[in-house]
Order: C-alpha cells, then sequence, then structure tokens
C-alpha cells in the first residue's frame, strides 16, 4: 500500500510563513509536519509516499517520493487534489492532508479496519480544540456514528452533541474502496456538484458524505488524541504543537541508512 499526501494548499490564513514554503514543510518543536508523518508513515510499513503539490511546489523536489501537481491549486480544493494522484491510487491508499501529523495509533486504525473506506476518528478531539480556539465548536465539524460506520460528516456544529469524533484528514482506501470512491465521484461530476459545492470547490468530508448518501460502508476507526494540525498562526505558537509533535518523532525508529 501507498500513501497519498495532499499538500497543494496555499496556507493563507499562515502568512507570512508560507509565503514561500508549503504547509507541509512547517514545523514546531523542531520537528517538520511532513517528516513527522512520513516517518509514521515507514514505521508502518507503508514506505511508498506520493505527494500532490500545488503551492511553492518546487521546495519538496528531492525528497525521496513521487511528486506530482495540481496546476489549479489556487482556484481548486481538496477532492480536486485528490483527483491528480488518481491512477496512482489503483491498488488502494493511505490518504491523508498534508498539514497533519499523528500518531503511530492513528494510521494503525485504519490500515487494520477490514473495512474498504476506513476513516480516522479522534474520540478525544474537545482538549485539542479547546487549546486551539477556546470554544469547542470554532472551526469543528459534525460528525455522527452508527454500529461502527460514519453516517454522518462535514457539518457545522450548534451543539457539541452533534460531534461523536472529530475528523483529522487521514482515511484508507482498498482498491475496491478507490473504485467506489471514484464512481461515485464521476456521478457528482456529472450532475455538477458534490454534497451541494462545485467539484473543484468540494472538500474531502464533502466527498465522504456523498459515499455515504450512495450506500456505501465508511468506517471509523477511532484514536484518542495525539494528533496536530497546522493551520493557523496560532497552532504555530501553541506549546501544545510542538509538545505533539515531539511526542511523535520520539515514537518513531531510528531511520535507516536508505532512508530519507
Amino acid at each position: 500500500m501507498k500513501a497519498v499526501l495532499l499538500a497543494a494548499g496555499q496556507g493563507l490564513r499562515l502568512r507570512p510563513w508560507t509565503e514561500n514554503l508549503p504547509k507541509c514543510l512547517l514545523e514546531a518543536g523542531g520537528v517538520r509536519l511532513l517528516d513527522a508523518q512520513r516517518g509514521v508513515l515507514r514505521a508502518e510499513g507503508v514506505r511508498e509516499h506520493v505527494l500532490v503539490a500545488g503551492h511553492c511546489a518546487g521546495a519538496l523536489e528531492g525528497l525521496g517520493l513521487t511528486l506530482l501537481r495540481n496546476e489549479r491549486y489556487a482556484e481548486t480544493n481538496m477532492v480536486w487534489t485528490l483527483l491528480s494522484a488518481r491512477e496512482e491510487m489503483r491498488d488502494g491508499a493511505v490518504v491523508s492532508y498534508g498539514d497533519i501529523a499523528y500518531p503511530r495509533e492513528a494510521l494503525r486504525a485504519v490500515l487494520d479496519s477490514p473495512a474498504d473506506i476506513a476513516v480516522a476518528v479522534d474520540l478525544e478531539w474537545e482538549s485539542y480544540w479547546r487549546l486551539r480556539f477556546g470554544d469547542p465548536l470554532k472551526d469543528a465539524e459534525t460528525l455522527a456514528m452508527r454500529g461502527g460506520d460514519i453516517v454522518e460528516i462535514g457539518g457545522r456544529p450548534e451543539r457539541l452533541d452533534e460531534i461523536e469524533g472529530q475528523y483529522i484528514g487521514l482515511m484508507r482506501f482498498s482498491a475496491e474502496g478507490v473504485r467506489a470512491l471514484w464512481r461515485v465521484f464521476e456521478a457528482c461530476r456529472a450532475r455538477g456538484d458534490i454534497n451541494g459545492k462545485k467539484p473543484e470547490k468540494a472538500f474531502m468530508t464533502d466527498l465522504l458524505q456523498e459515499l455515504i448518501r450512495a450506500g456505501l460502508p465508511v468506517a471509523a476507526c477511532p484514536f484518542r488524541g495525539g494528533w496536530v494540525e497546522i493551520d493557523t498562526p496560532g497552532d504555530i505558537g501553541l506549546p501544545e504543537t510542538g509538545e505533539r509533535l515531539r511526542r511523535i518523532a520520539a515514537s518513531l525508529p531510528a531511520p535507516s541508512g536508505t532512508e530519507r
């Protein structure tokens, strides 16, 4: 299995740090997001890494991974970036956002799932959101589960009980799951919208919701905290960001001489 990392975004909320740098190369606590994420992937046996770049793509050359480009990164969103890696996903893939890092337990949760579509869900999201935003409803998304599957995702919550766990941007698709993903995507593209958005502007949660709407099981793979997202200047200045990244890095085996 390979990993597809989605890292085309401009990181406008993170200027000036992202003026000449993609978000995945940001660091805190002396640890870069991309290094932490790739270290976890390697440690869990996922050694082939494909990265879809856009903004400042040149900074990602020579890192020992397959580099693809979403040339329309400035006018499109996450689903369109994933589309750039369609052929690379044919036999199944872990898919992850580039501006996050996660503990090995989170990755194991999706790798160990027997489901064709498996999505990591943080059950201890609330304390992290309180640190980041004060109000845990700020910037959070709805997520409802039933019988081990996600049945609703990506909405704007009004109450905490609408959030049974937090989607972090980490998922796995088997080969059959990939076929289902693109089958639903093509049906949505043909009608001109993905969960009410233009296909070029859709988020991954929009496409996941369409999979659910089509009757496909989307498995919730729970884990408990320890992951990191750098999306705002506050995330860079938050001590917890560096502490979590250092903990992730400390959990990894020392790289061999052949790894980069």
